[in-house]
Protein backbone atom coordinates (compact mmCIF):
# COMPACT_ATOMS: atom_id res chain seq x y z
CA UNK A 1 0.00 0.00 0.00
CA UNK A 2 1.32 3.43 -0.91
CA UNK A 3 1.69 6.13 1.61
CA UNK A 4 -0.69 8.55 -0.10
CA UNK A 5 -3.35 5.89 0.01
CA UNK A 6 -3.70 6.29 3.92
CA UNK A 7 -6.88 8.04 5.32
CA UNK A 8 -6.41 11.50 7.02
CA UNK A 9 -6.64 11.55 10.92
CA UNK A 10 -9.49 13.05 13.01
CA UNK A 11 -7.47 16.20 13.80
CA UNK A 12 -6.94 16.87 10.08
CA UNK A 13 -10.55 16.20 9.28
CA UNK A 14 -11.87 18.54 12.14
CA UNK A 15 -8.95 20.87 12.54
CA UNK A 16 -11.13 24.01 12.51
CA UNK A 17 -13.30 22.72 15.34
CA UNK A 18 -10.32 21.89 17.47
CA UNK A 19 -8.85 25.34 16.93
CA UNK A 20 -12.13 27.09 17.91
CA UNK A 21 -12.54 24.79 20.93
CA UNK A 22 -9.07 25.69 22.14
CA UNK A 23 -9.80 29.40 21.61
CA UNK A 24 -13.14 29.21 23.49
CA UNK A 25 -11.59 27.21 26.31
CA UNK A 26 -8.81 29.76 26.58
CA UNK A 27 -11.30 32.66 26.61
CA UNK A 28 -13.47 30.94 29.27
CA UNK A 29 -10.39 30.25 31.34
CA UNK A 30 -9.30 33.88 31.08
CA UNK A 31 -12.85 35.04 32.03
CA UNK A 32 -12.96 32.68 35.02
CA UNK A 33 -9.57 33.84 36.19
CA UNK A 34 -10.67 37.48 35.88
CA UNK A 35 -14.06 36.82 37.58
CA UNK A 36 -12.62 34.87 40.50
CA UNK A 37 -9.91 37.44 40.88
CA UNK A 38 -12.27 40.42 40.87
CA UNK A 39 -15.46 38.88 42.40
CA UNK A 40 -14.20 38.93 46.00
CA UNK A 41 -13.34 42.59 45.63
CA UNK A 42 -16.77 43.25 44.08
CA UNK A 43 -18.52 41.35 46.87
CA UNK A 44 -16.51 43.04 49.59
CA UNK A 45 -17.06 46.44 47.99
CA UNK A 46 -20.80 45.74 47.61
CA UNK A 47 -21.14 44.57 51.20
CA UNK A 48 -19.18 47.57 52.43
CA UNK A 49 -21.35 49.86 50.32
CA UNK A 50 -24.63 48.46 51.67
CA UNK A 51 -23.26 48.43 55.21
CA UNK A 52 -22.20 52.05 54.88
CA UNK A 53 -25.61 52.95 53.40
CA UNK A 54 -27.25 51.56 56.55
CA UNK A 55 -25.19 53.71 58.93
CA UNK A 56 -26.74 56.83 60.53
CA UNK A 57 -23.80 58.94 59.32
CA UNK A 58 -24.51 58.03 55.67
CA UNK A 59 -28.20 58.92 56.10
CA UNK A 60 -27.36 62.15 57.89
CA UNK A 61 -24.59 63.53 55.69
CA UNK A 62 -25.04 61.95 52.23
CA UNK A 63 -28.86 62.08 52.13
CA UNK A 64 -29.17 65.74 53.05
CA UNK A 65 -32.97 65.53 53.24
CA UNK A 66 -32.51 63.17 56.20
CA UNK A 67 -30.44 65.69 58.19
CA UNK A 68 -33.26 66.74 60.60
CA UNK A 69 -33.99 63.09 61.42
CA UNK A 70 -30.31 62.36 61.91
CA UNK A 71 -30.02 65.28 64.36
CA UNK A 72 -33.01 64.00 66.34
CA UNK A 73 -31.47 60.52 66.31
CA UNK A 74 -28.27 61.94 67.81
CA UNK A 75 -30.33 63.31 70.74
CA UNK A 76 -32.20 60.06 71.37
CA UNK A 77 -31.66 56.91 73.43
CA UNK A 78 -31.27 54.96 70.15
CA UNK A 79 -28.00 56.69 69.31
CA UNK A 80 -25.45 54.09 68.23
CA UNK A 81 -27.99 51.75 66.61
CA UNK A 82 -27.86 51.43 62.81
CA UNK A 83 -30.89 52.89 61.00
CA UNK A 84 -31.55 49.63 59.13
CA UNK A 85 -31.93 47.65 62.37
CA UNK A 86 -35.16 49.52 63.04
CA UNK A 87 -36.32 50.63 59.59
CA UNK A 88 -35.77 47.23 57.92
CA UNK A 89 -37.80 44.20 58.89
CA UNK A 90 -35.69 41.28 60.15
CA UNK A 91 -34.37 38.85 57.52
CA UNK A 92 -33.16 38.93 53.90
CA UNK A 93 -36.54 40.05 52.57
CA UNK A 94 -36.51 43.02 54.90
CA UNK A 95 -32.98 43.92 53.77
CA UNK A 96 -33.92 43.80 50.07
CA UNK A 97 -37.14 45.72 50.65
CA UNK A 98 -35.57 48.44 52.79
CA UNK A 99 -31.92 48.94 51.91
CA UNK A 100 -32.06 47.97 48.20
CA UNK A 101 -35.54 48.72 46.82
CA UNK A 102 -36.33 51.51 49.28
CA UNK A 103 -33.09 53.39 48.62
CA UNK A 104 -33.45 52.91 44.84
CA UNK A 105 -37.02 54.26 44.90
CA UNK A 106 -36.10 57.34 46.94
CA UNK A 107 -33.07 58.02 44.74
CA UNK A 108 -35.25 57.81 41.61
CA UNK A 109 -37.86 60.16 43.09
CA UNK A 110 -35.17 62.65 44.08
CA UNK A 111 -33.37 62.58 40.69
CA UNK A 112 -36.66 62.84 38.77
CA UNK A 113 -37.76 65.82 40.88
CA UNK A 114 -40.80 64.03 42.35
CA UNK A 115 -39.43 63.57 45.87
CA UNK A 116 -41.85 64.88 48.48
CA UNK A 117 -44.81 65.23 46.16
CA UNK A 118 -46.43 62.14 47.64
CA UNK A 119 -46.13 60.76 51.19
CA UNK A 120 -42.96 58.76 51.73
CA UNK A 121 -44.09 55.60 53.49
CA UNK A 122 -41.62 54.84 56.29
CA UNK A 123 -43.44 52.20 58.29
CA UNK A 124 -41.87 50.83 61.45
CA UNK A 125 -43.50 47.53 62.24
CA UNK A 126 -43.44 45.98 65.68
CA UNK A 127 -41.22 43.18 64.38
CA UNK A 128 -38.17 45.44 64.52
CA UNK A 129 -38.89 46.94 67.93
CA UNK A 130 -40.03 43.74 69.66
CA UNK A 131 -37.07 41.55 68.81
CA UNK A 132 -35.45 39.41 71.52
CA UNK A 133 -32.38 41.63 71.75
CA UNK A 134 -34.38 44.88 71.83
CA UNK A 135 -37.82 45.37 73.41
CA UNK A 136 -39.24 41.87 73.87
CA UNK A 137 -43.00 42.11 74.37
CA UNK A 138 -43.00 39.71 77.34
CA UNK A 139 -40.56 41.96 79.19
CA UNK A 140 -42.66 45.03 78.46
CA UNK A 141 -45.89 43.39 79.62
CA UNK A 142 -44.60 42.07 82.92
CA UNK A 143 -44.19 45.44 84.64
CA UNK A 144 -45.68 48.92 84.83
CA UNK A 145 -43.73 52.02 83.79
CA UNK A 146 -43.84 55.50 85.32
CA UNK A 147 -43.46 58.44 82.96
CA UNK A 148 -43.80 61.98 84.31
CA UNK A 149 -45.83 60.71 87.26
CA UNK A 150 -48.22 58.67 85.09
CA UNK A 151 -48.42 54.89 85.35
CA UNK A 152 -48.40 53.08 82.01
CA UNK A 153 -49.06 49.42 81.22
CA UNK A 154 -48.08 48.02 77.81
CA UNK A 155 -50.32 44.97 78.26
CA UNK A 156 -53.42 47.18 78.54
CA UNK A 157 -52.55 48.89 75.24
CA UNK A 158 -51.63 45.79 73.23
CA UNK A 159 -55.32 44.95 72.87
CA UNK A 160 -57.66 46.28 70.22
CA UNK A 161 -58.91 49.73 71.14
CA UNK A 162 -62.46 51.08 70.65
CA UNK A 163 -63.25 51.82 67.01
CA UNK A 164 -61.14 48.86 65.77
CA UNK A 165 -58.01 50.91 66.49
CA UNK A 166 -54.86 48.89 67.12
CA UNK A 167 -51.91 50.78 68.55
CA UNK A 168 -48.34 50.22 67.42
CA UNK A 169 -45.04 51.24 68.95
CA UNK A 170 -44.94 54.42 66.86
CA UNK A 171 -48.42 55.45 68.00
CA UNK A 172 -46.90 56.67 71.25
CA UNK A 173 -43.17 56.76 70.45
CA UNK A 174 -43.33 59.27 67.61
CA UNK A 175 -40.55 60.50 65.32
CA UNK A 176 -40.25 63.88 66.98
CA UNK A 177 -38.16 66.50 65.21
CA UNK A 178 -35.98 67.05 68.27
CA UNK A 179 -35.71 63.58 69.84
CA UNK A 180 -36.11 60.50 67.64
CA UNK A 181 -38.73 57.97 68.84
CA UNK A 182 -39.54 60.10 71.86
CA UNK A 183 -42.55 59.15 73.98
CA UNK A 184 -45.20 61.85 73.47
CA UNK A 185 -47.93 62.41 76.03
CA UNK A 186 -49.95 64.22 73.37
CA UNK A 187 -50.86 60.83 71.94
CA UNK A 188 -52.09 59.69 75.36
CA UNK A 189 -54.24 62.79 75.69
CA UNK A 190 -56.05 62.02 72.44
CA UNK A 191 -57.76 59.06 74.07
CA UNK A 192 -57.57 59.62 77.81
CA UNK A 193 -58.74 63.23 78.12
CA UNK A 194 -61.83 62.85 75.96
CA UNK A 195 -64.69 62.73 78.45
CA UNK A 196 -62.45 61.67 81.35
CA UNK A 197 -61.58 64.96 83.00
CA UNK A 198 -64.92 65.31 84.75
CA UNK A 199 -66.63 63.28 87.42
CA UNK A 200 -65.19 61.31 90.31
CA UNK A 201 -61.44 60.75 90.76
CA UNK A 202 -61.72 57.18 89.40
CA UNK A 203 -61.35 58.63 85.90
CA UNK A 204 -58.15 60.48 86.76
CA UNK A 205 -56.82 57.54 88.78
CA UNK A 206 -56.59 55.40 85.65
CA UNK A 207 -53.34 57.29 84.97
CA UNK A 208 -52.48 59.08 88.22
CA UNK A 209 -51.92 56.62 91.09
CA UNK A 210 -53.50 57.59 94.45
CA UNK A 211 -50.22 56.98 96.31
CA UNK A 212 -48.45 59.44 93.98
CA UNK A 213 -51.13 62.08 94.52
CA UNK A 214 -50.87 61.66 98.29
CA UNK A 215 -47.13 62.45 98.08
CA UNK A 216 -47.81 65.97 96.75
CA UNK A 217 -46.47 68.35 99.39
CA UNK A 218 -48.24 71.53 98.28
CA UNK A 219 -51.69 70.18 99.16
CA UNK A 220 -53.06 67.28 101.20
CA UNK A 221 -55.26 65.20 98.84
CA UNK A 222 -56.05 62.36 101.28
CA UNK A 223 -59.42 63.78 102.29
CA UNK A 224 -60.32 64.56 98.68
CA UNK A 225 -59.56 61.00 97.57
CA UNK A 226 -61.42 59.53 100.53
CA UNK A 227 -64.56 61.57 99.83
CA UNK A 228 -64.25 60.90 96.05
CA UNK A 229 -64.54 64.59 95.35
CA UNK A 230 -64.39 65.54 91.69
CA UNK A 231 -60.90 66.64 90.62
CA UNK A 232 -62.47 69.19 88.28
CA UNK A 233 -63.71 71.16 91.31
CA UNK A 234 -60.17 72.49 91.77
CA UNK A 235 -58.39 71.58 88.52
CA UNK A 236 -59.89 73.26 85.49
CA UNK A 237 -58.82 71.60 82.24
CA UNK A 238 -57.75 73.82 79.36
CA UNK A 239 -57.66 71.03 76.78
CA UNK A 240 -60.38 70.13 74.33
CA UNK A 241 -61.01 67.44 71.79
CA UNK A 242 -58.83 68.10 68.74
CA UNK A 243 -60.61 67.69 65.43
CA UNK A 244 -58.58 66.71 62.37
CA UNK A 245 -58.43 69.64 59.97
CA UNK A 246 -58.17 69.35 56.20
CA UNK A 247 -54.96 71.40 56.27
CA UNK A 248 -53.19 68.53 58.04
CA UNK A 249 -54.24 66.10 55.30
CA UNK A 250 -52.83 68.45 52.67
CA UNK A 251 -49.38 68.32 54.28
CA UNK A 252 -48.93 64.84 52.81
CA UNK A 253 -51.63 64.51 50.13
CA UNK A 254 -50.90 67.69 48.18
CA UNK A 255 -50.27 66.07 44.77
CA UNK A 256 -53.67 64.38 44.73
CA UNK A 257 -55.73 66.22 47.33
CA UNK A 258 -57.81 63.85 49.49
CA UNK A 259 -60.97 65.09 51.17
CA UNK A 260 -61.28 63.61 54.63
CA UNK A 261 -65.07 64.00 54.44
CA UNK A 262 -65.08 61.19 51.90
CA UNK A 263 -63.92 58.69 54.53
CA UNK A 264 -65.26 57.53 57.86
CA UNK A 265 -63.18 57.65 61.02
CA UNK A 266 -62.54 53.86 61.10
CA UNK A 267 -61.45 53.95 57.44
CA UNK A 268 -58.95 56.74 58.08
CA UNK A 269 -57.60 54.97 61.17
CA UNK A 270 -57.22 51.71 59.22
CA UNK A 271 -55.14 53.32 56.48
CA UNK A 272 -52.97 55.40 58.76
CA UNK A 273 -52.53 53.32 61.94
CA UNK A 274 -53.09 49.70 60.82
CA UNK A 275 -51.88 49.57 57.19
CA UNK A 276 -49.18 52.16 57.93
CA UNK A 277 -47.58 53.62 61.04
CA UNK A 278 -48.39 57.31 60.88
CA UNK A 279 -47.93 59.19 64.17
CA UNK A 280 -51.29 60.08 65.72
CA UNK A 281 -50.21 63.68 66.28
CA UNK A 282 -49.42 64.06 62.57
CA UNK A 283 -53.17 64.25 61.96
CA UNK A 284 -54.60 65.32 65.30
CA UNK A 285 -52.02 67.95 66.18
CA UNK A 286 -50.53 68.67 69.59
CA UNK A 287 -52.92 68.45 72.53
CA UNK A 288 -51.98 70.03 75.86
CA UNK A 289 -53.43 68.39 78.95
CA UNK A 290 -53.11 71.31 81.34
CA UNK A 291 -54.96 71.49 84.64
CA UNK A 292 -54.89 74.92 86.20
CA UNK A 293 -55.56 75.03 89.93
CA UNK A 294 -58.58 77.24 90.57
CA UNK A 295 -60.15 76.77 93.97
CA UNK A 296 -63.86 77.26 94.28
CA UNK A 297 -65.01 80.26 96.27
CA UNK A 298 -67.37 77.96 98.13
CA UNK A 299 -65.24 75.59 100.23
CA UNK A 300 -68.17 73.22 100.66
CA UNK A 301 -68.04 72.36 96.94
CA UNK A 302 -65.06 70.19 97.79
CA UNK A 303 -65.31 69.65 101.54
CA UNK A 304 -68.81 68.25 101.54
CA UNK A 305 -68.47 66.33 104.80
CA UNK A 306 -67.84 69.62 106.64
CA UNK A 307 -71.53 70.47 106.20
CA UNK A 308 -72.45 67.93 108.88
CA UNK A 309 -69.22 67.88 110.93
CA UNK A 310 -70.37 68.63 114.47
CA UNK A 311 -67.10 68.58 116.38
CA UNK A 312 -63.36 68.31 115.69
CA UNK A 313 -60.15 68.41 117.73
CA UNK A 314 -58.35 71.67 118.39
CA UNK A 315 -55.48 71.94 120.88
CA UNK A 316 -56.54 68.77 122.68
CA UNK A 317 -60.07 70.04 123.03
CA UNK A 318 -63.37 69.21 121.45
CA UNK A 319 -64.19 72.07 119.08
CA UNK A 320 -67.84 72.70 118.05
CA UNK A 321 -67.17 73.10 114.32
CA UNK A 322 -70.79 73.07 113.13
CA UNK A 323 -71.72 75.83 115.58
CA UNK A 324 -68.92 78.07 114.30
CA UNK A 325 -69.68 77.36 110.62
CA UNK A 326 -73.05 79.04 111.06
CA UNK A 327 -71.57 82.35 112.25
CA UNK A 328 -68.20 82.70 110.45
CA UNK A 329 -66.90 81.90 106.96
CA UNK A 330 -64.31 79.17 106.37
CA UNK A 331 -61.56 81.61 105.39
CA UNK A 332 -61.84 83.36 108.77
CA UNK A 333 -60.06 80.37 110.32
CA UNK A 334 -58.55 78.51 107.33
CA UNK A 335 -56.21 79.68 104.57
CA UNK A 336 -57.44 79.65 100.95
CA UNK A 337 -54.00 80.24 99.43
CA UNK A 338 -52.52 77.51 97.24
CA UNK A 339 -49.35 77.12 99.33
CA UNK A 340 -51.13 76.95 102.71
CA UNK A 341 -54.56 75.72 101.64
CA UNK A 342 -56.65 74.55 104.59
CA UNK A 343 -54.14 75.49 107.28
CA UNK A 344 -55.39 77.26 110.38
CA UNK A 345 -54.83 81.01 110.43
CA UNK A 346 -56.06 81.60 113.95
CA UNK A 347 -54.69 80.83 117.38
CA UNK A 348 -55.93 81.08 120.94
CA UNK A 349 -55.85 84.86 120.74
CA UNK A 350 -58.41 84.73 117.91
CA UNK A 351 -60.74 82.67 120.08
CA UNK A 352 -60.37 85.13 122.94
CA UNK A 353 -61.34 88.05 120.72
CA UNK A 354 -64.84 86.65 120.48
CA UNK A 355 -65.39 84.52 123.54
CA UNK A 356 -63.49 86.45 126.22
CA UNK A 357 -65.07 89.80 125.41
CA UNK A 358 -68.64 88.70 126.13
CA UNK A 359 -70.32 90.03 129.24
CA UNK A 360 -71.60 86.62 130.31
CA UNK A 361 -69.06 83.88 129.78
CA UNK A 362 -69.77 80.23 130.45
CA UNK A 363 -66.23 78.81 130.44
CA UNK A 364 -67.49 75.22 130.52
CA UNK A 365 -68.91 75.53 126.99
CA UNK A 366 -65.41 75.65 125.53
CA UNK A 367 -63.29 74.30 128.37
CA UNK A 368 -65.42 71.34 129.37
CA UNK A 369 -62.55 69.08 130.49
CA UNK A 370 -60.84 71.70 132.73
CA UNK A 371 -64.30 72.42 134.17
CA UNK A 372 -64.92 68.73 134.99
CA UNK A 373 -61.49 68.25 136.59
CA UNK A 374 -61.57 71.50 138.58
CA UNK A 375 -65.04 70.70 139.93
CA UNK A 376 -64.35 67.00 140.55
CA UNK A 377 -66.88 65.64 138.03
CA UNK A 378 -66.54 62.04 136.77
CA UNK A 379 -64.34 61.32 133.74
CA UNK A 380 -63.94 58.05 131.84
CA UNK A 381 -65.71 56.04 134.53
CA UNK A 382 -63.68 57.50 137.39
CA UNK A 383 -65.78 59.06 140.11
CA UNK A 384 -64.79 62.66 140.63
CA UNK A 385 -62.53 63.88 143.43
CA UNK A 386 -63.43 67.23 144.93
CA UNK A 387 -60.57 69.61 145.03
CA UNK A 388 -59.86 72.63 147.17
CA UNK A 389 -62.72 75.16 146.93
CA UNK A 390 -64.55 72.94 144.43
CA UNK A 391 -67.76 74.63 143.23
CA UNK A 392 -66.99 77.68 145.39
CA UNK A 393 -64.83 79.68 142.97
CA UNK A 394 -65.11 80.11 139.22
CA UNK A 395 -62.45 80.31 136.49
CA UNK A 396 -62.34 84.11 136.55
CA UNK A 397 -61.14 84.08 140.12
CA UNK A 398 -57.69 82.95 138.91
CA UNK A 399 -57.83 83.90 135.24
CA UNK A 400 -58.49 87.60 135.54
CA UNK A 401 -57.09 88.89 132.24
CA UNK A 402 -59.22 86.82 129.90
CA UNK A 403 -58.21 88.76 126.79
CA UNK A 404 -54.55 87.75 127.27
CA UNK A 405 -52.83 84.40 127.12
CA UNK A 406 -52.39 82.42 130.33
CA UNK A 407 -49.31 83.28 132.37
CA UNK A 408 -47.96 80.91 135.05
CA UNK A 409 -46.44 83.78 137.03
CA UNK A 410 -49.78 85.58 137.02
CA UNK A 411 -51.55 82.44 138.28
CA UNK A 412 -49.02 82.13 141.12
CA UNK A 413 -49.69 85.74 142.07
CA UNK A 414 -53.41 84.99 142.23
CA UNK A 415 -52.70 82.01 144.52
CA UNK A 416 -50.59 84.15 146.85
CA UNK A 417 -53.21 86.87 146.93
CA UNK A 418 -55.75 84.55 148.55
CA UNK A 419 -53.28 82.22 150.33
CA UNK A 420 -49.75 82.43 151.65
CA UNK A 421 -46.65 82.87 149.47
CA UNK A 422 -45.84 79.19 149.95
CA UNK A 423 -48.66 78.38 147.54
CA UNK A 424 -46.44 79.59 144.71
CA UNK A 425 -44.18 76.62 145.47
CA UNK A 426 -47.20 74.31 145.60
CA UNK A 427 -47.91 75.14 141.97
CA UNK A 428 -44.38 74.03 141.00
CA UNK A 429 -44.70 70.82 143.03
CA UNK A 430 -48.09 69.90 141.52
CA UNK A 431 -46.86 70.45 137.97
CA UNK A 432 -43.50 68.68 138.38
CA UNK A 433 -45.18 65.66 140.01
CA UNK A 434 -47.76 65.51 137.20
CA UNK A 435 -45.10 65.72 134.46
CA UNK A 436 -42.97 63.03 136.14
CA UNK A 437 -45.90 60.59 136.26
CA UNK A 438 -46.79 61.35 132.63
CA UNK A 439 -43.19 60.57 131.65
CA UNK A 440 -43.37 57.15 133.37
CA UNK A 441 -46.64 56.32 131.62
CA UNK A 442 -45.25 57.33 128.22
CA UNK A 443 -42.26 55.04 128.82
CA UNK A 444 -44.68 52.16 129.36
CA UNK A 445 -46.46 53.08 126.11
CA UNK A 446 -43.19 52.67 124.16
CA UNK A 447 -42.42 49.30 125.76
CA UNK A 448 -45.93 48.02 125.11
CA UNK A 449 -45.95 48.91 121.39
CA UNK A 450 -44.33 45.63 120.33
CA UNK A 451 -46.93 43.53 122.13
CA UNK A 452 -49.71 41.64 120.30
CA UNK A 453 -51.85 40.70 123.31
CA UNK A 454 -55.40 41.92 122.66
CA UNK A 455 -56.21 42.50 126.35
CA UNK A 456 -52.98 44.47 126.76
CA UNK A 457 -53.84 46.59 123.75
CA UNK A 458 -57.22 47.41 125.28
CA UNK A 459 -55.59 48.46 128.57
CA UNK A 460 -53.10 50.68 126.72
CA UNK A 461 -55.94 52.33 124.80
CA UNK A 462 -57.81 53.07 128.04
CA UNK A 463 -54.64 54.50 129.62
CA UNK A 464 -54.07 56.74 126.58
CA UNK A 465 -57.60 58.08 126.94
CA UNK A 466 -57.00 58.97 130.60
CA UNK A 467 -53.71 60.66 129.72
CA UNK A 468 -55.52 62.67 127.04
CA UNK A 469 -57.89 64.14 129.67
CA UNK A 470 -54.98 65.27 131.83
CA UNK A 471 -53.27 66.95 128.87
CA UNK A 472 -56.51 68.54 127.67
CA UNK A 473 -56.96 70.05 131.14
CA UNK A 474 -53.86 72.13 130.44
CA UNK A 475 -53.04 73.03 134.06
CA UNK A 476 -50.62 70.10 134.68
CA UNK A 477 -52.43 69.29 137.91
CA UNK A 478 -53.07 72.79 139.29
CA UNK A 479 -56.85 72.75 138.73
CA UNK A 480 -57.35 69.75 141.02
CA UNK A 481 -54.09 68.04 142.13
CA UNK A 482 -55.78 65.13 143.94
CA UNK A 483 -58.09 64.31 141.03
CA UNK A 484 -55.29 64.55 138.41
CA UNK A 485 -53.12 62.30 140.60
CA UNK A 486 -55.88 59.69 140.77
CA UNK A 487 -56.42 59.79 136.99
CA UNK A 488 -52.70 59.32 136.32
CA UNK A 489 -52.42 56.56 138.92
CA UNK A 490 -55.25 54.73 137.18
CA UNK A 491 -53.51 55.19 133.78
CA UNK A 492 -50.18 53.91 135.19
CA UNK A 493 -51.94 50.95 136.75
CA UNK A 494 -53.39 49.99 133.38
CA UNK A 495 -50.02 50.31 131.57
CA UNK A 496 -48.24 48.24 134.25
CA UNK A 497 -50.85 45.51 133.91
CA UNK A 498 -50.53 45.63 130.10
CA UNK A 499 -46.74 45.16 130.33
CA UNK A 500 -47.19 42.13 132.60
CA UNK A 501 -49.58 40.54 130.10
CA UNK A 502 -47.18 41.20 127.21
CA UNK A 503 -44.17 39.76 129.04
CA UNK A 504 -46.22 36.76 130.18
CA UNK A 505 -47.29 35.94 126.59
CA UNK A 506 -43.72 36.05 125.19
Amino acid sequence: MFLFDRKPGIFKRHRALFIWGIIILFVVLIVLIVVFAILPFVMVAGYAGFTMAETPEFCGYVCHNMKPYYDSYENSSHKGIRCAECHNEPGLLGFLKGTVLGAAKESYLYISGNYGKEPIVCDLTGKSCLREECHKIERLNEKEFIYEGITFSHSAHNKEMPGNLKLKCTSCHASDSLVHMKLTLSTCYLCHTDGMVKGTPENCLTCHKAEDIEKIKEFDHKGILKDKTSCSNCHKSSNGKEEVKQERCNLCHHLKPERKEEYTGPELHKVHTIDHTVDCVMCHGIIVHDFKITFSENCLDCHKTIKTLKTTRYRNRSFPHLRHKKVVKCDYCHSKKKETHGQLLIGSSSCRKCHHTQKKIECSKCHSIPNRIQNGLSIAGISGVEGYKTNTIDCKACHKKLTEANSLSRIKERCAKCHEDEYKDFVNEWQSQTLETIKEIEKNFKEAKAGKNSKAKKLIKEAQKLLYYVRADGSKGVHNPDYVEEILDKAKEKTDEALKLIKGSE
